[in-house]
């Protein structure tokens, strides 16, 4: 999948922003907890995967496109039982 640079994360991220912002969006579309370390510069250790800091930019936008994505399904869902349970 191709992202533009909208999807894109801001490349100038603090380590720990990254960090946190990939448990986040990854929480939020999977339900678990991943495992993130920064190990020395721009390197991370994910979910036991060693990741240079590019790559988990280019992931967590990823994490974040999947997400929109999903939303708007789970709204209309939301929509469509409050309007049936109204027409009860």
């Amino acid at each position: 999948m191709m992202l533009g640079a909208k999807d894109m994360p801001q490349a100038n991220l603090l380590p720990q922003e990254l960090a946190e912002g990939y448990i986040r969006s990854y929480n939020a579309l999977h339900g678990v907890v991943p495992r993130i370390r920064h190990m020395n510069g721009p390197w991370f250790m994910v979910n036991g995967e060693i990741l240079h800091q590019n790559t988990l930019q280019e992931e967590l936008a990823r994490l974040r496109v999947l997400a929109e994505r999903r939303h708007p399904v789970e709204k209309n869902l939301i929509k469509r039982l409050i309007d049936r349970l109204k027409s009860m």
